[in-house]
């Protein structure tokens, strides 16, 4: 309105607190104005100033103005509901109970995907900061195959019966289905858990997502049917050389990186596909520059991870893999960290991987959420594509609804929620741990020492990096 006058505005967004945005579930009112940098704003030529509130979908309210006549209206209505205020029916007794019930629901189920919801002050609307996940890209073939697909798939699969079928006969955890949350529009995805409710947790492969979906909207994949022959069209990506903090990036990173993904014409160049962590490291650059978007993000990165492991104690649980140093091992980069802190896993142990992961997914189902954390204990993550992973905990926050949890079969650290983690079944702890620690014999940073920290720009780095990248070696 203001640009569509010739006005030049000037826009303000509400920030989290710092206490909040390290956190878990956090609040509307831990979002909060800038007021030196709103007075900065204003001059001379300043002639209209517009306040939101209440701040949707934020759902941070505030004082507001309304007109004389409307006032009056609101006037009468109180004088109405004020006369039955300690009743059940009163207007305000039973919207603020549906909409807390509401929202409740809602904030536990975003927490259960391992988002970070923001809980409004009023209403049930929710944002949730989803900065924990990594992203997923299309190709411009994928990206037109998602639409043709998309049609097909609703034709074959809408049309057969609708009957709803027995739960432990027909479904299991890591089958291949179509699936559907609106009855119309059917999607590939993977079942990741059921429940005894009738509910299925699906991860949509061609979207990235994860959705829970009632189990008679399922159908099973037929044996050598032509869905089978497209592969999964969303990749999951991670910006390569970029290690992310222990919690998370600030929103000032997010909204830039956002900011980036949002330009047209971005090229990204797939330097590595991890088979164990089913992620593929991408360089992204704009059509037309040679500078990268892994560049723009290098300063932002930790040089050294905030949490050390004490392979001691983390490994106290879970045994290490004891390898056998008469003969070569034929070993992949897992998760990388410096040339002194690097995690691989053997090429002939893959398959056992992908199977012990199966056996995992369908031993959680009836566990409950661990409820009191203790550091060092061993337990089951639950990622953000719905997948359940052994792990341990290194820290666990002071208001307890934080851990920080390493990753046993992946080398990865990670702040999760507590609704995140569940009791690891005792069968599961003596399995030795598929990721080895490792570091390169005898090397340390240019210009330093064993204890010296490694830079960006160090040639030793960037070498490593480049002949371990999708590249099985012998060791």
């Amino acid at each position: 309105m203001g640009r569509a006058a010739g006005g030049v505005t000037r826009c303000i967004p509400l920030r989290p607190t710092l206490e909040s945005a390290q956190g878990g579930i956090s609040s509307s009112a831990d979002w909060t104005l800038d007021y030196e940098k709103l007075e900065s704003m204003f001059n001379e030529r300043t002639r209209l100033i517009i306040v939101n509130t209440p701040n949707n979908p934020l759902g941070k309210n505030g004082a507001y103005v309304i007109p004389t006549v409307t006032q009056e209206v609101v006037a009468r209505c109180f004088e109405h509901e004020e006369k039955r205020f300690n009743l059940p029916e009163c207007f305000f007794n039973s919207i603020s109970t549906e909409f807390i019930d509401r929202r409740d629901r809602l904030a536990k189920a975003l927490c259960k995907c391992g988002m970070k919801p923001i809980v409004p002050d009023g209403g049930y609307f929710l944002v949730a900061d989803i900065s924990g996940v990594d992203f997923y890209l299309y190709t411009s073939w994928s990206y037109k195959k998602v639409f043709n697909l998309a049609p097909q798939f609703t034709e074959a699969y809408s049309k057969e019966s609708t009957t709803s079928a027995q739960l432990n006969e027909t479904f299991h955890v890591g089958d291949y289905s179509a699936c559907t949350i609106n009855d119309k529009d059917w999607d590939r995805g993977v079942i990741r858990q059921l429940d005894s409710k009738g509910f299925a947790t699906i991860f949509r492969i061609d979207y990235g997502d994860v959705q829970r979906i009632r189990v008679q909207f399922l159908r099973p994949f037929k044996i050598n049917q032509w869905t089978f022959q497209t592969y999964r069209l969303a990749h999951h990506c991670t910006l390569s050389n970029i290690i992310k903090p222990i919690n998370g990036w600030s929103s000032n990173v997010i909204d830039e990186f956002r900011a980036q993904l949002n330009r047209s014409n971005l090229y990204a160049r797939f330097l590595n596909y991890n088979e164990i962590r089913e992620i593929s490291e991408v360089e992204i650059r704009v059509k037309g520059s040679t500078k990268t978007v892994n560049k723009d993000f290098e300063r932002y990165q930790m040089e050294q991870s905030a949490v050390q492991i004490n392979d001691q104690h983390v490994y106290q649980n879970i045994p290490m893999k004891i390898l056998d140093c008469t003969r070569p091992n034929v070993i992949c980069m897992l998760y990388y960290i410096s040339p002194t802190r690097f995690y691989v896993y053997l090429k002939e142990k893959f398959d056992s991987h992908t199977s012990f992961q199966i056996d995992l997914q369908k031993s959680i189902q009836n566990l409950h959420t661990l409820s009191s954390p203790v550091k060092y204990q061993a337990i089951a993550v639950q990622n953000k594509r719905a997948l359940w992973h052994r792990a341990i905990i290194l820290e666990v926050a002071p208001n307890l609804l934080n851990v920080c949890v390493y990753f046993f079969d992946i080398g990865h650290i990670e702040c999760i929620t507590i609704n995140n983690i569940h009791q690891l079944p005792q069968e599961f702890r003596s399995k030795p741990a598929f990721s080895i620690p490792c570091c390169l014999y005898n090397v340390c940073p240019i210009n330093g020492n064993e204890q010296s920290i490694w830079k960006l720009d160090d040639k030793v780095y960037d070498e490593f990096i480049r002949l371990m990248v999708n590249t099985y070696r012998e060791v």
